[in-house]
């Protein structure tokens, strides 16, 4: 356990972002997202990206984790996902211990991975399920993404998977899983009650990331600590 000073400066070098240019491997922070259930345990999702990429639209990324059981004093690395880049409505909590997020595609040869925990962020599984699936179907193999990820219940879930025909037609897939994200099915069909499955990330709580304030260096990241470490907790709206 260390500072998140520390604990940043570690996950944002990718040893597998090496090329001729020696700067690149050195991330810089490209997202983040707090997610948090008490004053004392949180988890913090960063996605890190070249600093100096050979071609600017085509910047390689990767998704960490990190956890704090202590109020933000100490963190560690629970996830470093390698290859991708989170978007905060693919992180989706169904209870205070079970959650899964998504890695999409950033450039070719970084594939959709799920991602699961059910201790809060402890432990991680993870999965290429759904872009094996999607590449059976046809299409292009070294594009593949997903989205719109939902669950109904701790083994009931639903994501929309996504290729290129081979005639550049943008193909879809709604897919489920009756496993918790280890195995999926295409159905035909969206269920009438999808936009019903609400995560508690996204319904309960709200958080704001507005109290951080890091920035990057010559020797790494700087956190500011004297701005709020923490993300405010909000009750739900409905009580």
């Amino acid at each position: 356990m260390s500072n998140l000073n520390e604990v940043l400066s570690q996950a944002a070098i990718n040893p597998d972002f090496s090329t001729d240019n020696a700067e690149s491997a050195i991330a810089i922070i490209e997202n983040i997202e707090v997610v948090s259930f008490s004053s004392q345990s949180a988890l913090l999702f960063v996605v890190f990206g070249e600093r100096q990429p050979l071609d600017s639209s085509l910047m390689r990324t990767h998704t960490a984790v990190l956890k704090t059981g202590d109020g933000g004093e100490n963190w560690r690395l629970a996830l470093d996902a390698i290859g991708g880049s989170f978007v905060k409505d693919e992180i989706f909590f169904l209870n205070e211990t079970q959650g899964w997020f998504l890695t999409r595609w950033q450039v070719a040869g970084s594939f959709p991975t799920l991602y699961w925990t059910t201790d809060f962020g402890e432990t991680w599984q993870e999965s290429l399920a759904v872009h094996e699936f999607v590449t059976l179907q046809g299409g292009s193999a070294s594009f593949t993404d997903a989205q719109g990820l939902r669950f109904k219940s701790e083994q009931e879930g639903l994501v929309i998977g996504r290729n290129f025909g081979t005639g550049g037609e943008d193909l879809l897939y709604f897919l489920t899983t009756s496993d918790a994200g280890k195995t999926w099915v295409k159905i035909e069909n969206l269920p009438k009650d999808y936009f019903l499955w609400k995560s508690i990330h996204l319904s309960q709580f709200e958080f704001s990331n507005h109290f951080w304030k890091i920035t990057n260096t010559l020797s790494g990241f700087s956190l500011d600590k004297s701005i709020e470490v923490f993300s405010k907790v909000y009750p739900a709206a409905n009580g």
